[in-house]
C-alpha cells in the first residue's frame, strides 16, 4: 500500500492530487506541527519536510521524483507521454518548469505575504518574487492559447505540476485580467473532481 505522508497548503498537495487523478490505492498520513518536526519522521525523510511517498520497500521524496516514481510504476500510459518522444520531451520541461521556475517564485511571493507573521514578512522579497513572476506567467498564459491542458487536448501529470501552481497564482491573486487563458486554466482545474476530492488540503 503507497503511503503519502503530508501536509496541507504544501507541495505534497501535488502528489495528494496526483494518487487521486490515477485512482491508486494509498493511505494519507497528515503530520501535526510536531510529528512533522520528530526524530521518528526524520527517519524517513531526513530532511523532515513533505511530501514523502512510501510504497513497499521504497521511500521517496520531493514531488518532482515522486511523479517521476508514480508515472514509472503505475501509469499506463494515461498521464504521460511515451518515453523518448517529443512529447515526453515536453512533458518533462513543463513538470520541471513548475517546480523550479514558476511555484518557487510564487512561493516567495506567498510566504512574504500570507504564511509569514506580519513581524516575519520580507516587503522586499515579496515585491521582488511578484515583478519576476509576470513574465513568466506571461510565457504559460500564450502557452494556454488554444489548449486545454497543458499538453494539447489530453490531461497528464503536467497538469497537476503546473495546474498546482496556476491555482496558487489565482487564490493570490497574480494572474491578473490579462490572462484569460490562464484564469480559464486555473479554474478548470479547481473543478476537477479529483482536485475538488483534495481541495480542503488548501
Amino acid at each position: 500500500m503507497i503511503r503519502l505522508y503530508h501536509r496541507p497548503q504544501t507541495r505534497s498537495v501535488r502528489i495528494h492530487w496526483l494518487l487521486e487523478e490515477m485512482g491508486l490505492d494509498y493511505e494519507l498520513e497528515t503530520l501535526s506541527d510536531a510529528a512533522w518536526q520528530s526524530s521518528d519522521y526524520r527517519k524517513i525523510n531526513p530532511f523532515g519536510k513533505v511530501p514523502t511517498l512510501v510504497d513497499g520497500d521504497v521511500t521517496i521524496w520531493e514531488s518532482t521524483a515522486i511523479t517521476d516514481y508514480l508515472l514509472a510504476t503505475y501509469d499506463d500510459g494515461q498521464f504521460a507521454p511515451p518515453p523518448g518522444t517529443p512529447d515526453a520531451a515536453e512533458h518533462m520541461s513543463w513538470r520541471h518548469f513548475a517546480e523550479a521556475t514558476l511555484i518557487s517564485t510564487v512561493a516567495d511571493y506567498a510566504i512574504n505575504t500570507f504564511w509569514r507573521p506580519d513581524e516575519e514578512r520580507l516587503a522586499d522579497v515579496a515585491q521582488y518574487a511578484k515583478e519576476a513572476v509576470q513574465p513568466i506567467l506571461d510565457v504559460l498564459n500564450a502557452h494556454l492559447d488554444n489548449r486545454e491542458f497543458m499538453l494539447g487536448s489530453a490531461f497528464s501529470a503536467t497538469d497537476v505540476m503546473v495546474g498546482h501552481a496556476a491555482i496558487s497564482c489565482q487564490m493570490l491573486d497574480l494572474i491578473g485580467p490579462d490572462r484569460a487563458h490562464l484564469e480559464r486554466y486555473a479554474t478548470s482545474m479547481r473543478a476537477r473532481p479529483a482536485f475538488l476530492k483534495i481541495s480542503a488540503d488548501w
